[in-house]
């Protein structure tokens, strides 16, 4: 693998450069809202007191994002109006706003609780905040949670600071927070993007030795940038970059074990070649189509060629974008008649005749939300008989296979809401002729 062309690639692939999708929208609901407040004739009704924020606004979004996060500044005599309600005059803003948005867009889904008004267009949608601009730049909002209070946010400072710094390293700090945004989407974890932000910010003042770095060296910084994750601590207090508030980590830590584990890998590493594919299990097919010169797309056409199989292998990310917001966690149940009900993850290797019934073991995905499986067949005898598999599929909440072949196997589920991927979890399923797999009679 030629690192600095592959990285290079990678970065082109996901980084978010045009935000088209999401403009027109932007500007018909910043229209509806001016018109609704303002009475003004010299400004620009479709993009006056409109603020858009989040990794759009900080320019650390990655391509097929899902959210997009955007302030409306409102005038302060609308805040004195809410605020003199003896009860939760928070709520009721939101439904006022939601209420406007709703005579322009009748038949789209939206909703206006806890913080936000939340518009859902297909594949995206937009979280619009009605904000009040205090004189040091900052915001006050409605949290209608908890009986309704104002909060306060800066996002402007975490603007600059995101573009000073991305300056002063090279465009490092947007290529790394951009690939841990693809790392997380594509293992599938909760990982926040102003979470991201700041942590990429402070590892790069921690080492101004990668500011001016270029591609030929992300082998090196992104181990070092794994290691100063996984020395984080689930209690540790993250300072947003620009702002110093306070990030909330509502994946309560897991960055951190999956940053281990990954460290790890490619700290145990003994070639080139293994930490490309270690690589190619970080980021995905978005990394692995990327890649020149290599050696794992090179056995694979080796494999096509020897045993002249389909390649039926279909990618998440084609189909739908991802946003992982919500955990998922798959489990399997081994049976076989006349044994006990056993779970994969209490068996190392399965021998063949075993019904495999994988389910959701648990999410905190609220439901509506569209289920969908992948089933990928790997090894000598899965090139041979022709069988890799690999499609996504619609399905229900179990999942049934048969162990029928030799092979490392997997199995991924997909939780879909609104068009996006919004959780993910896999299972390896390795397979033995002859294997014991500990069943008990019944």
């Amino acid at each position: 693998m030629k690192i600095e062309e592959s990285f290079s690639n990678f970065y082109n692939e996901i980084h978010l450069e045009d935000t088209s999708t999401f403009d027109s929208a932007i500007k018909s609901i910043t229209k509806k809202l001016n018109e609704k407040y303002y009475s003004a004739d010299d400004i620009d009704f479709e993009t006056a007191n409109s603020v858009i924020v989040g990794s759009i606004g900080r320019g650390t979004a990655i391509k097929n994002t899902s959210d997009v996060d955007m302030l409306f500044i409102l005038p302060w005599s609308v805040y004195y109006r809410f605020d003199a309600y003896t009860s939760n005059g928070q709520s009721a803003l939101l439904q006022e706003i939601k209420s406007e948005i709703s005579e322009r867009y009748p038949r789209t889904d939206i909703k206006g609780d806890g913080q936000a008004v939340v518009i859902e267009f297909e594949k995206f949608s937009i979280d619009l905040v009605p904000a009040f601009k205090n004189i040091d730049d900052s915001f006050e909002y409605p949290d209608s949670n908890n009986g309704g209070s104002w909060k306060n946010t800066n996002p402007v400072p975490e603007q600059n600071k995101s573009s000073s710094i991305n300056i002063s390293t090279n465009n490092n700090f947007v290529s790394l927070a951009n690939i841990l945004r693809c790392w997380k989407d594509n293992v599938g974890f909760i990982f926040g993007g102003l979470l991201i932000d700041s942590l990429v910010c402070e590892f790069l003042n921690l080492n101004a030795k990668y500011w001016n770095s270029g591609f030929d060296e992300y082998v090196d910084i992104i181990k070092e940038l794994l290691k100063f994750l996984s020395e984080k601590n689930e209690n540790s207090i993250i300072y947003a970059l620009g702002s110093g508030q306070i990030v909330e980590d509502k994946g309560k830590g897991k960055y951190i074990k999956k940053a281990k584990d990954y460290y790890d890998k490619i700290n145990d590493s003994k070639t080139s070649i293994d930490v490309e594919y270690i690589f190619i299990e970080m980021f995905g097919n978005r990394f692995k189509k990327n890649i020149v010169d290599s050696v794992s797309n090179y056995l694979f056409k080796c494999l096509t060629k020897q045993y002249n199989y389909v390649d039926t292998e279909e990618f998440i990310e084609d189909i739908f974008p991802i946003n992982i917001k919500y955990n998922l966690n798959l489990n399997c149940n081994v049976t076989t008649k006349g044994w006990r009900v056993k779970q994969l993850r209490d068996i190392k290797i399965i021998p063949f005749k075993r019904n495999l019934e994988f389910y959701i073991e648990s999410t905190n995905a609220p439901k509506p939300y569209k289920i969908y499986w992948k089933v990928r067949n790997m090894g000598d005898e899965a090139y041979k008989r022709n069988q890799i598999r690999g499609q996504i599929i619609k399905g229900e909440k179990t999942k049934k296979e048969k162990s029928s072949f030799n092979g490392p196997h997997y199995v991924e589920c997909y939780l879909i809401k609104n068009e996006v991927c919004v959780a993910r979890d896999i299972i390896t399923v390795n397979i033995q002729a002859g294997a014991i797999d500990g069943l008990e009679v019944v």
